[in-house]
């Protein structure tokens, strides 16, 4: 458009100089032509720039609408990446309060189980005199009996050697009085003129029964210990509620049972372990409208430190609880070859 308008401006100016050219002399003549060539030329060159300016315009032009497509496509992912970054806000947010939320929850069975732990060591240090006073009683009293009802006649510093034995937990070996058995003492029953026969270093009193409280057991792992956790009975604090475990005190023999419940329909392999070695399997059978049960007794040589557990065998499984699955044990002979005994 540009063009065309110079083009007409220069076209008039031509036109308004051509009376010049006919009134004109031979001398203006030539001068007008001169400056008409010279038009010309810069007529040439004013329409060539203006053709190059056209055409930068129109690169412009280009380079321009190309701009404004880029411009609207990054507008168009800022947007998108403003919706992703509210939604990956909103994700942690929410995984933020699941995390407070379960923080929340351990602290408080952290705080259970240290309550439990304190409570227990409280009660078992309270405990703890009286039964020794209770224990040094009795020795006390047998040794008397021995003395007076099988005329034993030793002096007075061999009684109270063979007390300090008996106390340190030592069996009576040296007693050689009618009836006595190596090992062995003999105590009067109170309204009978028999004797009664009890060995002098069977003092521990070791049993223990524990269920799976009020909850079932979920995802059990392979070789995972079952806890029993609602501990009814622990006489000797052997069985620990918390690793699920037993924990012979002394050398001896131990009778354990066990009882599990299957969870609705699974099947599910269990075996009752001795230092993680098995001993002994079970096997539930759950079938649809009833929970299957399976139980075991099984009589064990321990040496004092052996532990005795309950284990899952296969991966991710159920068990009862609800005091249907329960786990128990208890000595039956203590072994004597061996005179060291915990907690003494």
């Amino acid at each position: 458009m540009a063009k065309s308008i110079l083009v007409i401006q220069i076209l008039c100016l031509l036109l308004f100089n051509a009376d010049k050219f006919a009134t004109a002399d031979a001398h203006e003549t030539t001068s007008l032509f001169v400056k008409r060539d010279e038009y010309k030329n810069d007529l040439t060159r004013i329409i060539r720039r203006v053709e190059d300016l056209e055409s930068s315009n129109d690169v412009i032009k280009s380079e321009n609408r190309k701009l404004q497509d880029e411009v609207t496509s990054l507008k168009t992912f800022i947007s998108s990446l403003d919706a992703e970054n509210r939604r990956t806000v909103s994700d942690l947010q929410s995984q933020i309060s699941d995390l407070q939320v379960a923080n929340k929850q351990n602290e408080q069975i952290i705080q259970s189980i240290v309550s439990t732990l304190q409570s227990d060591i409280k009660e078992n240090t309270s405990n703890f005199p009286s039964q020794t006073y209770a224990l040094q009683s009795e020795n006390k009293d047998t040794l008397v009996d021995i003395a007076s009802q099988t005329n034993w006649t030793q002096s007075a510093p061999q009684y109270e050697q063979l007390h300090e034995s008996q106390r340190k937990g030592y069996p009576v070996t040296n007693i050689s009085a009618s009836g006595f058995k190596t090992g062995q003492t003999q105590k009067r029953l109170t309204g009978h003129k028999g004797y009664r026969i009890t060995r002098a270093e069977n003092e521990a009193n070791i049993a223990f029964y524990a269920t799976v409280g009020n909850h079932h057991i979920e995802h059990a792992g392979v070789n995972q210990n079952i806890i029993f956790d609602h501990v009814i009975t622990n006489l000797g604090n052997a069985y620990n509620k918390y690793a699920g475990d037993f924990k012979a005190p002394v050398s001896g023999t131990y009778v354990f049972s066990v009882t599990l419940m299957a969870y609705n329909t699974q099947s599910t392999h269990y075996r009752i372990a001795k230092n993680g070695t098995v001993m002994g399997n079970l096997y539930l059978h759950g079938k649809d409208g009833s929970d299957a049960t399976s139980a075991m007794t099984a009589v064990l040589q321990l040496q004092q430190g052996d532990d005795v557990s309950i284990q899952n065998l296969d991966a991710d499984k159920n068990l009862h609880g609800y005091a249907y699955s329960t786990f128990s044990g208890f000595l039956l002979q203590q072994d004597y070859s061996s005179t060291a005994i915990v907690g003494k």
